[in-house]
């Protein structure tokens, strides 16, 4: 399974309204619209660490992105910025996420 956002060298997400959270139908295929539209259910809130286990969850090469397999925290070679600030200044993993906001998922690159 393939998508498009994937190759982008960050991936933003809105979070919209829907029946259950998740990423919504219209953002799984390989021609997938950008930014990815994640649905959150009524006015629900959700931790970030929520969103992120959702979406690792739907896509290995998003995992093996994002996510410490052995921690199951975030690998520490992404940057989160949600609604133009960095988690970090908010609640990190614990920032509360919901419908109309949008977040940033900016991988570090290195190199030389």
């Amino acid at each position: 399974m393939s998508q498009s956002w994937l190759d982008k060298s960050f991936i933003k997400i809105l979070f919209v309204r829907g029946t259950q959270i998740g990423i919504s139908v219209d953002s799984r295929g390989a021609d997938a619209p950008f930014p990815i539209h994640f649905c959150i259910p009524d006015d629900d809130v959700y931790s970030l660490r929520s969103v992120i286990k959702e979406l690792a969850a739907f896509n290995e090469r998003l995992r093996e992105l994002i996510l410490d397999e052995e921690t199951g925290t975030l690998k520490g070679n992404a940057m989160l910025v949600l609604n133009g600030t960095h988690t970090d200044l908010l609640a990190g993993m614990d920032t509360l996420i919901k419908s109309g906001d949008r977040l940033l998922l900016i991988p570090y690159l290195a190199g030389g």
